[in-house]
């Protein structure tokens, strides 16, 4: 079965998401390592390595882009070509699948080598972060760093679409500078989202973004949302909310109608509602309404 790379490298983010991302300066352009898929195969290791040469001169468009393994085991050519009259800048995306014969778990972030045509060399780029795994439990996202420079703080993001997104949490980086394992989770109580992505910022005000992951809903029902009981009346508190940013807090009785939209009611807030059934929630342009809680008043 032929799979174009493009649908290829996304239906790799879908069934299993192994980020081990890296980037290399090839005088003649650039190369990003998007995603790195490991399964072991005693006594070695299949590969399969996803990424986008971005072309910056004629010299290296329409040629062959020559890789290898350190330690050697495999190796191969990438033609990088297509481009009408050689022009440039040109970006193709790639994948390459092969064996080595040694244990996945040994691999490091720096075992490929790239040689672009006309005597160029490429040198590996230091990224400000390096991913070990990124995966979903019921409804936490997990994501383990294996490598962290000059990093401020994460922004989970989610998506409807696949387009659209919106921030759903912040989480601040336990060590800026450093070289350590170190694992981060977020709770995301947001049925409506269909994708998650993960935003990285630094310091100096620079951001890149994880591969997409796509997140499962199927955890999500009534049975799963927090139920509230109070008395009818103006005064009636409502727990803390975690909402999206930019989203408004909705409340909707039994019929489905809005009995109140707007800002975040939680803490010291009340509400006056009279006895009956609603869902609170929230609700914002893409995902649409997601409930949080179904609340009894008496």
């Amino acid at each position: 079965m032929n799979i174009h790379p493009k649908l290829f490298l996304f239906f790799i983010g879908i069934v299993f998401y192994s980020d081990t991302k890296a980037q290399y300066n090839c005088g003649c352009g650039t190369i990003d390592i998007t995603s790195v898929v490991t399964t072991p195969s005693d006594p070695g290791c299949n590969i399969v390595v996803l990424g986008i040469i971005n072309v910056t001169s004629r010299e290296c468009v329409n040629n062959g882009w020559v890789w290898n393994t350190t330690p050697t085991g495999s190796s191969g050519t990438i033609y990088v070509g297509y481009s009408q009259n050689e022009a440039v800048p040109f970006s193709q995306v790639f994948s390459q699948t092969f064996y080595l014969p040694l244990s996945c778990a040994s691999l490091g972030a720096a075992f490929l080598n790239f040689y672009p045509p006309g005597g160029n060399t490429c040198s590996q780029i230091v990224l400000p972060i390096e991913y070990m795994h990124i995966y979903q439990n019921k409804n936490e996202l997990i994501w383990v760093t294996t490598s962290e420079v000059n990093n401020s703080y994460f922004s989970v993001e989610g998506s409807g679409d696949g387009v659209h997104w919106v921030a759903l949490s912040t989480t601040d980086s336990k060590s800026t500078n450093s070289n350590e394992i170190n694992e981060y989770s977020t709770i995301i109580n947001a049925r409506n989202i269909n994708f998650v992505r993960i935003k990285q910022l630094d310091f100096d005000g620079k951001s890149s973004f994880s591969e997409i992951l796509k997140w499962r809903n199927s955890y999500y029902s009534t049975g799963n949302i927090i139920q509230i009981n109070a008395i009818g009346g103006d005064n009636i508190v409502l727990p803390d909310f975690f909402l999206p940013e930019n989203a408004d807090m909705v409340i909707l009785d039994i019929t489905g109608k809005t009995v109140y939209i707007g800002k975040i009611l939680s803490g010291s807030s009340t509400i006056c509602l009279t006895q009956g059934q609603y869902f609170v929630g929230y609700f914002d342009q893409y995902s649409g309404f997601t409930p949080l809680a179904k609340m009894v008043v008496f």
